[in-house]
């Protein structure tokens, strides 16, 4: 019921829909937050703050419906996302309250939406005290980002701050709606400018092999998409000989962890040809910026390990591939797919490889901004859901302490958990010795490669 407009889909919620009709009732691409807010909360300011951001956010109030078998953004012109309230203050003992709140965030975060039906968003709030709840939000992918992410907990602040203050609420205007974006998208990507981004892409990517980890099990005929996820912590003195790294080559930190990703990848792999993706705000413009929608692109980076680089030699080449990936990154990966790999996003690549990249590489992506209201502190975690959309996805994150957390989402079609524990492991060791001697040959790191035999196959 209710009035509603219906626009066409971006890119990326396109392949999205595609995929997510491969595996209907799994939650492969929900994006599930748990913030645990102490202090003294008024639950009905905070229903009535969320109601105001939805009214604000039109991605929060759109699902995606196919028509005659395309699919289209259908935006609601009102609507509401109920947060649900649990209570498990009653239980005694605090260690078990606690477990029962992540207990609940966890089923609900691995609740798969049903994208023709909105809100794709859900919230629920646990009291574990008078003065303790988790707040769980979940959004699936196709209208959430990480960008999305913090503007929904800056306008959920600023609201309930209004609410509980008896003022308004001080936000930037909004010159238009995520539909309005994925209009302008589809009909810029088109003619001379889409042929010129593909151009590129197809001359960086001619002839790139696929990925061919040593794994536990072959590919199998059909994906599940499930997966599981292993974390080991890099303590503070190397993480910050590694930031010494990055200030002395005038690089990102997160290029220093992407390079020793992809030389990782490259010893255990024995390949010096690699293809990883990485993700881009997709934010082109300032007028995007408070906007709720999917914005973020994936970008192939092709990295070649030939002629024995050092490591410093390494990281020089990922900056130059990512400076010039980032000047064409326009060009949606969907359609990338579509040029190099048909039937990409569809029913015809069931059966094959994640086409074109089959580990990707995020860094900060894992940090929840908090509820930045009076009288609450906050602390929040993203959520895992069992998928892998990926054979291996390598999460990098800084802490407060000045180290850094490397958690890898991996498949568990091909993968065990000892394998991606050698892997992590690998990667740490490789990293410790790198940040202690930027110029040693990335062949001659000190790498555990035994630990990679045994009876693991290779290839597909």
């Amino acid at each position: 019921g209710g009035t509603q407009t219906r626009l066409p889909v971006s890119f990326g919620q396109q392949r999205l829909w595609f995929l997510d009709q491969l595996t209907p009732g799994e939650p492969t691409f929900n994006r599930p937050y748990s913030i645990w807010l102490d202090g003294q909360l008024d639950a009905g300011a905070l229903q009535r703050a969320m109601d105001s951001v939805v009214a604000r956010q039109a991605a929060l109030r759109t699902s995606i419906v196919a028509f005659d078998g395309v699919p289209e953004q259908v935006v609601a012109e009102t609507g509401t996302v109920p947060i649900e309230r649990v209570d498990v203050s009653a239980e005694p003992d605090r260690t078990e309250r606690i477990r029962q709140a992540e207990s609940i965030a966890a089923d609900r975060a691995g609740r798969p939406f049903d994208l023709a039906r909105g809100p794709l968003m859900r919230a629920a709030l646990v009291a574990a005290g008078p003065d303790q709840h988790l707040l769980i939000l979940v959004m699936h992918h196709s209208i959430c980002d990480d960008a999305t992410m913090r503007i929904v907990m800056a306008e959920l602040s600023a609201f309930y701050r209004a609410e509980t203050s008896g003022g308004a609420a001080s936000l930037p205007s909004l010159w238009m709606e995520f539909g309005d974006y994925a209009v302008w998208q589809r009909d810029r990507l088109r003619g001379e400018e889409l042929e010129r981004l593909l151009s590129y892409w197809r001359g960086q990517l001619r002839g790139a092999p696929e990925l061919s980890l040593p794994a536990d099990r072959p590919r199998p005929v059909r994906p599940s998409y499930r997966g599981a996820v292993a974390a080991v912590t890099l303590d503070a003195e190397t993480t910050g000989r590694l930031a010494a790294v990055a200030h002395g080559t005038d690089t990102p930190l997160a290029m220093v962890f992407l390079t020793g990703f992809a030389a990782t990848l490259s010893r255990y792999a024995r390949q010096s040809d690699i293809v990883i993706g990485t993700q881009v705000a997709g934010r082109s413009h300032a007028e995007l910026d408070p906007i709720a929608g999917m914005f973020a692109n994936t970008v192939a980076l092709r990295l070649s390990l030939a002629d024995d680089p050092t490591f410093a030699g390494l990281l020089s080449r990922v900056k130059n591939a990512t400076r010039d990936a980032l000047m064409h990154a326009e060009l949606p990966f969907e359609q990338l797919v579509e040029d190099l790999a048909p039937g990409g996003a569809g029913e015809d690549r069931s059966f094959a490889p994640p086409p074109i990249v089959q580990v990707q590489f995020v860094y900060g992506s894992l940090s929840v901004p908090p509820l930045d209201v009076p009288g609450i502190s906050s602390r929040g975690r993203v959520l895992f859901t069992g998928t892998s959309r990926f054979d291996l996805t390598m999460y990098a994150d800084a802490t407060d302490d000045q180290s850094a957390v490397l958690t890898l989402e991996y498949s568990t079609d091909r993968f065990d958990p000892p394998w991606a524990e050698v892997f992590l492991g690998g990667m740490v060791a490789l990293l410790s010795h790198a940040a202690a001697a930027p110029g040693t040959a990335v062949a001659g790191l000190p790498l555990p490669s035994d630990a990679m035999a045994g009876n693991l196959v290779t290839g597909r």
